[in-house]
């Protein structure tokens, strides 16, 4: 069984193009979105590379040895914002076990200066993640929220997080959160 630390060593493992995990991978602002479809991904799963957004991964030790453990996507790649600034992508992590599957959520900023893009925001979601993107430099989040009583199938709760970039210190922060009541849940 997968456990929530695992999942967070997606987020820290990030890997494009062979690069070192210790900084940000190396993001060309104007090649980003290609370069990101048969990029490489190195995960506390194994190293991943995708062939056209998509990647499956052998389970450890399985008999037979062929069995997929884990179906990696490349699920959304889009940039927005003034000149094309940010980058989103988003990726997903699915259990085929049965564990569950997460959505790693990646935004990028364009430093004009040096043409490539940093990592400015990174976060992992439980069961996935509903991006809806600004038409400046903000977005909203909206994620399972489980309270301590939940089974670990189904959250009670949902939570709408709206991000604003702040050019100083380079981030996006979280300026609003809403809490609610799934339909039937509350």
């Amino acid at each position: 069984m997968v456990s929530r630390f695992s999942v967070v060593i997606l987020t820290s493992l990030f890997l494009i193009s062979g690069r070192a995990a210790a900084g940000s991978p190396v993001l060309r602002c104007d090649q980003a979105v290609a370069a990101l479809r048969n990029g490489e991904f190195d995960l506390d799963i194994g190293r991943v590379r995708l062939q056209d957004g998509k990647a499956c991964v052998h389970a450890t030790g399985s008999d037979p040895p062929c069995e997929w453990e884990w179906e990696v996507e490349l699920t959304r790649t889009e940039r927005w914002g003034a000149n094309q600034r940010f980058l989103l992508v988003v990726v997903d992590a699915n259990h085929l076990l049965g564990s569950g599957a997460w959505d790693d959520v990646f935004v990028y900023h364009c430093d004009g200066d040096r043409d490539e893009y940093e990592r400015v925001f990174s976060e992992v979601y439980q069961y996935g993640a509903k991006v809806e993107l600004g038409e400046t430099a903000d977005l909203w989040i909206t994620a399972g929220l489980w309270r301590p009583e939940d089974p670990s199938c189904c959250a009670s709760r949902t939570r709408r997080s709206h991000l604003v970039w702040r050019k100083r210190p380079k981030r996006f922060i979280v300026t609003e959160s809403q809490i609610r009541a799934m339909k039937g849940r509350e």
